[in-house]
């Protein structure tokens, strides 16, 4: 925490969400840092204890200065210390320009990392023989299409489109295991959101995912090593976990041989080992982190708007307001909010002259001062680079939202204000705790039963990130 006196206001807030911490300051902490802890009961349920800690968390993001409206939605969501690092394109037409002359805006840095590594950071990919050659999205010409044309047919239309009574399935499951657990309230974005895009990306590629929390963790990590802004401390960790994503990977294209999946395609095509690892490595991010962010985010506008949630859930016409809800979180706020490209000779755009080696960064979505300037065609992408999952992933956000409001129509967020990851090209709400109550009680994790000495402790330290 940045000083004792917004830790003190940290607590109040969460006691106002059911949670009751106390702040100390124990000889070993530093001079103006605080520390927020939490005492659970020895028998409180894992998801109890998970969910408090997940408010905390959001608390302290924000104590820290994380953004609490989504960063790119009316404006340069980018940090002010960054914000000149890449020339800003916004409106659409040049958008659609630069991403429609990649022989003068080239791929080359879309999937590079915004901070160089560190030496020790380094040290750790390399020993995992971690490489990362340009593949699909960061390649160019017919190096790109070449793999572009194994890919496409394993989400074509159709496959997609049968996609479509397999979510409903699987979002009415989840829906239905989490209905006991909504009296002291749920974390829609790590639950709802996150359930099937996972399941149907292992489904349609054959690649079968690593254990759920890994690929959470994997996924979320390696996102923010790339395109996010961490410490030298932060980035040690975060190069760690990337290299176990790897690893992983490296395994899978393997075990793929012979299976007929997508990495078994590839390697009918001639691609390298290095090279299915690094395509794996970001479409498994793209799969189902990026999907399960934009549902976390039409969940969020949605809540936000308790009349427009109720008319997504009904029965005859929910569907169709949650497409068109959809659209516009595409339009104004999607979760891939920018992207970018590298002059690769001197050229003009607009009028305006950009040297060679001059990174660029256009706006996907939102940006505007008015939503009806937004375009939702721009936020997969345009040209040849056009995200391949787009359809799917605008089914899955539609009937997801559906069918959530559909079956929760008394939900409500626990707390009125939402706490948003920003990195450079992706966004989100952190979480979206909900509950049916509209004040919820305190939890067995927030507090120990009056005259009784707590039987266990779990006490985190939530750093800055």
């Amino acid at each position: 925490m940045p000083s004792p006196t917004i830790a003190l206001a940290a607590a109040q807030t969460l006691r106002g969400r059911g949670i009751l911490v106390g702040c100390f300051r124990p000889p070993s902490v530093p001079d103006r840092i605080a520390r927020l802890r939490l005492t659970a009961h020895a028998n409180t349920p894992p998801e109890r204890l998970d969910l408090a800690l997940t408010q905390v968390a959001d608390v302290v993001e924000t104590a820290w200065g994380a953004p609490t409206t989504c960063p790119f939605q009316h404006t340069d969501g980018r940090p002010a210390q960054v914000s000149t690092d890449h020339r800003l394109v916004s409106q659409p037409a040049q958008v659609r320009e630069v991403l429609g002359r990649p022989a003068d805006f080239a791929a080359d840095n879309a999937l590079q990392a915004l901070r160089p590594f560190t030496r020790e950071s380094a040290r750790v990919l390399v020993q995992a023989g971690f490489r990362l050659p340009p593949v699909l999205a960061s390649a160019n010409g017919e190096a790109h299409r070449a793999v572009r044309r194994v890919v496409t047919p394993f989400f074509s239309p159709g496959k997609v489109k049968a996609q479509r009574q397999v979510v409903r399935r699987l979002v009415r499951e989840e829906l239905a295991e989490l209905a006991p657990r909504l009296t002291h309230g749920v974390d829609l974005a790590v639950t709802i959101a996150a359930h099937a895009p996972a399941q149907i990306a292992a489904s349609l590629t054959g690649v079968p995912n690593p254990p759920h929390h890994e690929l959470a963790r994997w996924s979320a990590d390696s996102l923010e090593l790339f395109w996010g802004w961490p410490d030298d401390a932060r980035q040690l960790q975060l190069a760690r976990s990337a290299a176990e994503l790897h690893t992983w990977l490296r395994q899978a294209v393997r075990a793929s041989a012979g299976t007929g999946n997508l990495f078994d395609a590839l390697a009918a095509e001639g691609l390298g080992e290095d090279q299915i690892v690094s395509l794996g490595y970001f479409l498994v991010i793209a799969e189902q982190e990026t999907t399960r962010m934009l549902i976390a985010t039409c969940l969020q506008h949605a809540l936000s708007e308790p009349q427009r949630w109720v008319a997504c859930g009904a029965p005859e016409t929910g569907e169709q307001a949650a497409s068109e809800l959809v659209g516009e979180v595409l339009a104004e706020m999607s979760s891939v909010p920018t992207w970018r490209r590298i002059a690769v000779r001197d050229t003009v755009l607009a009028g305006a002259s950009i040297s060679a080696g001059e990174e660029v960064l256009v706006q996907l979505s939102g940006g505007h001062e008015s939503p009806a300037k937004a375009d939702p065609s721009l936020a997969f992408g345009y040209g040849i680079h056009r995200c391949l999952g787009a359809s799917l992933a605008e089914l899955e956000a539609t009937v997801i939202l559906h069918e959530t409001a559909r079956a929760l129509p008394d939900a409500r967020l626990v707390s009125g204000e939402t706490t948003w990851l920003r990195l450079l090209s992706f966004q989100s709400p952190r979480s979206l705790v909900v509950t049916r109550q509209a004040n919820p009680t305190q939890t067995s994790s927030s507090t120990e039963p009056s005259g009784r000495k707590p039987r266990g402790d779990n006490t985190r330290t939530p750093g800055r990130r």
